[in-house]
């Protein structure tokens, strides 16, 4: 018999607390429940044992390779999460600011970072950075608004200098090449996306 995972299923599985949904070749996800179980970081994982051969057979039937898959799917809904958050099935998303844990970056270690908010669909990204007694280049295809959460970094675009402190805005557009600065420590919410320009010009 075919299992059928809607968007229902996928609300029911976020408020259990449930980070990841094991599937077989006969489960069916509509479309809308695979867009929220994403959104909710939920992971769908596909596995040899189904679920219904689990509850008829217990263990005796189950291969090893099943059992391994099992064990796995154990981990992973114990695994540490970086963050906690609240969520609503339409896509709301609250992220719990003290909860994050920051994840040093693989080409500066005084540079820690973690994803927060994406948005497929928006083609939008927010990540929380933390950067310590560090420069460096960039040049983004995309727009992006920084928020200076805490401390003061130094921006440097074609011959000028321009900073920014506690409380300031940042915004860079697509294609921009500049170097950062950060003597001390700073925190920063960092939000890209395509669209950015264009809200912000209409807004």
């Amino acid at each position: 018999m075919k299992k059928l995972i809607s968007l229902k299923e996928v609300a029911n599985y976020h408020e259990e607390g449930v980070r990841s949904i094991f599937v077989d070749s006969q489960t069916i996800i509509t479309p809308a429940a695979k867009d929220l179980a994403e959104e909710y970081q939920i992971e769908l994982k596909e596995t040899a044992c189904s679920e219904e051969k689990w509850q008829e057979t217990k263990i005796g039937a189950c291969s090893t390779e099943d059992l391994i898959a099992l064990l796995k799917r154990f981990l992973a809904e114990t695994k540490e999460q970086p963050y906690e958050a609240s969520y609503h099935k339409n896509g709301l998303k609250i992220v719990k600011g003290n909860t994050v844990k920051l994840q040093p970056d693989k080409d500066n270690k005084r540079i820690k970072r973690q994803e927060i908010v994406r948005t497929k669909e928006r083609d939008l990204t927010t990540e929380l950075i933390f950067l310590e007694q560090t420069c460096f280049s960039e040049q983004s295809d995309q727009d992006s608004v920084d928020y200076i959460i805490s401390g003061e970094v130094e921006l440097l675009i074609s011959g000028e200098r321009f900073v920014a402190s506690q409380g300031d805005t940042i915004f860079i557009p697509q294609n921009t090449s500049l170097d950062w600065i950060v003597k001390d420590k700073a925190y920063v919410l960092a939000t890209k996306g395509k669209q950015l320009a264009k809200k912000a010009i209409i807004h």
